[in-house]
């Protein structure tokens, strides 16, 4: 819903490298608003800093320069939202899946995303922020890993030239069904995190994603390793089960990511493996993804790639319990 009666204006944005028009009204609130009017949200909260667990995404807020805050002791992150329709299309997503009034699919899938807290506007910066449940916050040395699902990582209305440039970013994405993004492993004899670069992520080819991946990510105790393994294991297989049984019915979804993390130091034979997906921007509903001018190669991949992926890594995950060596 776009607002009539009030001024839209011009901010660029660094991310997409384009110009996006915000509504900075403070007075349209209400069934008048549309997202981007200021006014309507609750404020952010002071005493916010950027979210050391962040492994990988945009940073794009002018706030700090970081696209995740939060504020020390308190379970919350806030997330910088793009004002250039992605960040509106997340929005959507949490309160259609978090709706008192949601289908049993979309109840069903709140196992597997992060709390829905509300939109918070921050209106020296003219931003608008996301909160979400904090799924790392009470970890000691967190590992944790953002796989990008998915076969193929744009819509069914995207052009050849977008289409050609997501297929460059890495090669074995179709194989593995998914892309590693992000992750932070942390070194016991160091008490530091080996958090590489996207280069380094990008470089990793199918074959060497169990050697460089998955067993540092798990660890090098054998008991340890296969507790952590069962864990995902079962949250994966849970996911696969909902959308292969019902949910691909409904949604699908597009340049979304399992964030994967677990306690690297404590407890040491019974960690908290925390599985989530995260980052709707490009979720699509299936009567999109079907329209009669949708390219059929891309539909096919929307629906299959996503599971392609959770079983791929799953695979992964499985294999690593009986790996005897992280050599």
């Amino acid at each position: 819903m776009q607002c009539r009666s009030h001024t839209y204006n011009a901010r660029f944005s660094s991310v997409s490298g384009t110009y996006i028009y915000a509504c900075f009204c403070s007075t349209c609130t209400g069934a008048d608003a549309c997202f981007m009017c200021f006014g309507q949200y609750a404020l952010l909260p002071d005493g916010l800093v950027p979210y050391s667990l962040q492994v990988a995404g945009h940073t794009n807020s002018a706030r700090s320069g970081a696209a995740l805050l939060h504020r020390p002791g308190i379970p919350i992150v806030y997330k910088s939202l793009c004002l250039d329709g992605r960040g509106q299309r997340e929005v959507a997503f949490y309160q259609e899946v978090y709706d008192p009034e949601a289908p049993e699919t979309l109840r069903l899938l709140r196992e597997f995303i992060p709390h829905y807290i509300g939109v918070f506007q921050c209106l020296h910066f003219r931003e608008l922020y996301l909160g979400l449940s904090d799924l790392f916050g009470s970890l000691n040395r967190p590992n944790i890993c953002d796989f990008k699902l998915g076969t193929v990582s744009y819509g069914p209305n995207a052009t050849q030239s977008k289409i050609t440039h997501e297929e460059s970013k890495y090669i074995w994405r179709k194989t593995l069904g998914f892309l590693l993004c992000g992750m932070q492993i942390h070194d016991s004899t160091q008490d530091t995190f080996f958090q590489p670069d996207k280069k380094f992520c990008r470089s990793i080819a199918a074959h060497e994603m169990l050697d460089k991946v998955i067993l540092p990510f798990l660890g090098p105790d054998p008991d340890r390793r296969r507790y952590l393994s069962h864990s995902y294991v079962q949250v994966i297989t849970n996911l696969l089960d909902w959308f292969e049984g019902q949910g691909s019915s409904y949604i699908l979804f597009c340049c979304t990511s399992l964030l994967l993390g677990h306690d690297a130091v404590n407890p040491p034979l019974d960690p908290t493996a925390t599985a989530k997906l995260i980052d709707f921007s490009h979720w699509i509903e299936v009567k999109e993804a079907s329209a009669p001018d949708s390219p059929s190669a891309i539909r096919h991949d929307l629906f299959t790639g996503f599971a392609h992926g959770l079983r791929s890594l799953r695979g992964f995950l499985v294999e690593a319990v009986v790996a005897k060596s992280m050599d």
